[in-house]
């Protein structure tokens, strides 16, 4: 099997898998988790993810890892992967795939990269849980649904919690397994990931702040949840480089009181939250 033939029959498994995801994202919207429907949708997915693995494994025998992410690379369109990538980017798929990738390619920085961003969805779960069945986000509600689905679609660990019904509010952080002497570097991978990342959904918050349609508003507190989760998971150097910002967006004159309330409602759901630290 050719690698371009190899990518191209994963990527037909994988819009099914996308297709699959979509259609329990609309099974919950719709309140229908214990349907016949979601529950078939739900088993032909793990049957698709089983083929899926099965392919990549053939291929990563055949092809080195970097010869199959740079051919993934040569399939995306979009710059950036957003947060509602899922029904939104037509490249999903290979975002998804970039990051199943990642996971497996042995490189130790790699691997913290990705425990730390599973370390930030667990909260961002947490996070969810709360919002979905809480009806003062009722408006909102479909939105925040499919950002949860998002993110497990985006993270394979999170994906066979979700399988194996281990999806839970109680989080433990892993990160802090990989914080030591021995990988310095980690403070590089801190730093993009909760450092840059935040100060990027900052500047979406003051650019977007005012707009009051549910699509913004959605995207306003997935934000601020996002900025949260990564200050509960800086140590205190790189929390230092963010913390002045999210201040100065707390005082500042510009920010509308709807989204300074938004960001105390989150803060105060973040109070409220279980984790720990594993050690």
């Amino acid at each position: 099997m050719t690698l371009e033939k190899g990518i191209n029959l994963l990527l037909e498994i994988e819009n099914l898998i996308t297709t699959n995801y979509l259609a329990l994202y609309m099974g919950e919207s719709l309140n229908k988790v214990n349907s016949l429907e979601y529950e078939t949708c739900f088993q032909e997915l793990i049957e698709l993810t089983k083929k899926e693995t099965k392919i990549i494994s053939s291929l990563v025998n055949l092809y080195s890892v970097n010869s199959l992410k740079q051919e993934l690379l040569n399939r995306k369109v979009s710059k950036r992967e957003i947060p509602l990538s899922l029904g939104h980017l037509t490249d999903a798929e290979v975002f998804r795939l970039l990051h199943i990738i990642d996971n497996i390619s042995g490189d130790e920085l790699l691997e913290y990269a990705s425990t730390l961003k599973t370390d930030i969805d667990n909260l961002l779960l947490a996070f969810l849980e709360e919002l979905i069945n809480n009806p003062y986000y009722a408006d909102i509600r479909n939105n925040l649904i499919l950002y949860r689905y998002n993110l497990i679609y985006m993270n394979m660990e999170l994906e066979n919690s979700f399988f194996n019904d281990m999806l839970s509010t109680e989080v433990s952080l892993e990160a802090s397994k990989y914080r030591t002497a021995e990988v310095p570097s980690y403070i590089f991978v801190d730093k993009t990931i909760l450092v840059l990342e935040s100060l990027d959904y900052i500047d979406y918050i003051k650019s977007h702040d005012g707009e009051e349609n549910p699509n913004s508003q959605s995207l306003i507190i997935i934000s601020i949840i996002n900025i949260l989760t990564r200050l509960t998971l800086c140590e205190e150097e790189t929390l230092s480089l963010i913390y002045d910002d999210l201040t100065d967006l707390l005082t500042s004159e510009d920010l509308t009181f709807t989204t300074k309330k938004l960001i105390n409602d989150m803060q105060d759901i973040l109070k409220n939250m279980h984790f720990d630290w594993a050690r």
